[in-house]
């Protein structure tokens, strides 16, 4: 086989090998955290939490009105989640390949293909990347769009062509949109690989249009996310249809207040998130060491590991606990970079063979350790993969994660008939929204804690007769809220602080009681 065809047959491979598993091990419903929340917004292109990830719900929702036919919307939302993740390791096996091109010129072209393909996979089927890549979140496609970007950056541009300096700004516009921390903080990342791949790369004027594609991207999709926010849902996380409150939004809004706090255990997080780290990329440990000594004269390891140490601080000092290794997602995408080059100086002996061997059987049951001492490198990848595949596969498998669907079982069963319920847990909330509005139990009145959720219009678009009948008193409640400041009606936080609200507050759930018990 002619090294072109065989890079070519990797790289469908890159794709087609990880989409099936993903599809295969996904949920069969809703799970917990902010699936629900996500499903939601994707369903009426509504607004998600801040900063309001315009790029994932927008697309979404596309995605779900093009496939809808497919089957349950749950399932057609998660294997969303699969497509970007398959579409994430063919792009991190596209920038694996043009590093060691640019690196190891005198090594064979298979040899350089077989070892991107491997390193690919190996972040695929890695525990973390894996389990978001069949879950409802936005990560899978933030996870896409770093691993386009390093894929585009690491392209050979030719003289006059345009095309991956626009592809590298749609990756940063999109990365943008959706979570735009992680994708500043991968910037310098991208940088460093461009240098690494094309001399001089940073002194070419085609970057300009790099800068106007991700900056037309990002209006465009706040752009949607301001219009949208204009329109009344019944389910909605703030409303940011002013610049004032899109901006505050974009900023974590009053959410993030809740986020950073000094009660947060820094010392058990970040223990957490390095086991999050080590679980992805423990397979291939050996040569991800190794490649970072190869590379170590030049800044692409040190902004690797220093990207993925700022996205460890930033989460080991938030509070919460939920999808928080979700948020590494694009440093372990980065961090895959250096495997290829540490699995090439192992390919190239015998002996280095025998040590990649023993170093990938190590955790492989004694059963398979014969299977380990062939002389044939790719034979040895090729079990690794299929072992990684195996160990991780418990963990990772979904199948039988019927969360939502058990949740809502217990709920229907305790709710009678035509009863009012007030949900004061965040996801319970959302999950039982999501499964009233795909017409299980229409004769519940479902309520949020502080009544309003996350908008004083949600209950009215949700339950117009219901809400009509709380007047005057969530009238009162409103502007009790108003009082303590005007954008908390807005939002899902809300305070019992000043006397008024309470008193306003009690009211009103007199009121519901009342008005649950006439009808």
């Amino acid at each position: 086989m002619s090294p072109r065809l065989l890079d070519r047959l990797l790289a469908a491979l890159a794709f087609a090998v990880p989409l099936p598993v993903y599809l295969a091990t996904m949920a069969p419903c809703l799970g917990f955290d902010d699936a629900a929340e996500f499903a939601l917004c994707a369903s009426d292109w509504s607004t998600a939490h801040p900063p309001g990830f315009p790029a994932y719900v927008t697309l979404a929702h596309g995605w779900t009105r093009v496939f809808s036919a497919a089957g349950g919307f749950a399932a057609v939302l998660t294997a969303f989640s699969a497509v970007l993740g398959a579409a994430g390791v063919l792009c991190l096996f596209l920038a694996s390949r043009h590093l060691l091109a640019a690196q190891t010129p005198a090594v064979r072209p298979a040899a350089r293909s077989c070892a991107s393909f491997a390193a690919a996979l190996g972040c695929g089927f890695g525990l973390t990347y894996w389990q978001w890549a069949n879950a409802v979140e936005v990560y899978a496609l933030q996870g896409f769009a770093a691993a386009l970007l390093l894929w585009s950056v690491a392209r050979p541009a030719a003289a006059g062509r345009r095309g991956p300096f626009v592809l590298a700004g749609l990756a940063i516009g999109l990365g943008l949109a959706n979570h735009h921390a992680t994708m500043v903080l991968l910037l310098p990342v991208a940088a460093s690989l461009a240098m690494a791949t094309r001399p001089g790369a940073l002194r070419d004027r085609r970057w300009l249009w790099t800068v106007g594609a991700a900056l037309g991207l990002v209006v465009l999709f706040y752009g949607l996310l301001y219009w949208r926010a204009h329109g009344t849902f019944a389910f909605t996380f703030g409303k940011p249809d002013t610049l004032g409150r899109l901006w505050h939004h974009l900023g974590g809004g009053f959410y993030a207040e809740g986020l950073f706090r000094h009660e947060a255990e820094v010392a058990g997080r970040t223990g957490y998130l390095l086991g999050a780290v080590f679980r992805n990329h423990w397979w291939f440990l050996l040569p991800l060491l190794l490649g970072l000594w190869q590379l170590r004269r030049r800044a692409l390891p040190w902004l690797v590991v220093g990207h993925l140490v700022l996205l460890l601080v930033l989460q080991s000092n938030r509070t919460m606990v939920a999808n928080t290794d979700s948020y590494l997602i694009p440093g372990l995408v980065a961090l895959a970079l250096p495997i290829a080059p540490g699995l090439l100086p192992l390919l190239r002996s015998r002996f280095g063979v025998g040590v990649l061997a023993l170093a990938l059987a190590l955790p492989i049951a004694p059963g398979l350790l014969p299977l380990l001492r062939s002389r044939f490198g790719v034979g040895v990848l090729a079990l690794a993969l299929a072992g990684l595949v195996l160990v991780n596969l418990p963990a990772a498998n979904r199948a039988t994660f019927d969360a939502g669907d058990a949740w809502f079982a217990d709920f229907e069963h305790s709710a009678p008939k035509d009863s009012v319920v007030l949900l004061t847990r965040w996801e319970y909330r959302a999950l039982a929204r999501f499964y009233r509005a795909q017409g299980r139990r229409p004769d519940l009145v479902l309520l949020a804690s502080d009544v309003k959720g996350m908008n004083r219009d949600c209950v009215g678009v949700a339950h117009p007769d219901f809400a009509a009948a709380l007047q005057p008193e969530y009238g009162g409640y409103l502007d009790a809220i108003a009082a303590v400041d005007p954008d908390f009606v807005y939002t899902d936080y809300y305070t019992l602080g000043t006397k008024a609200l309470a008193e306003g507050y009690a009211a009103l759930l007199r009121k519901v009681r009342a008005v649950a018990q006439a009808q």
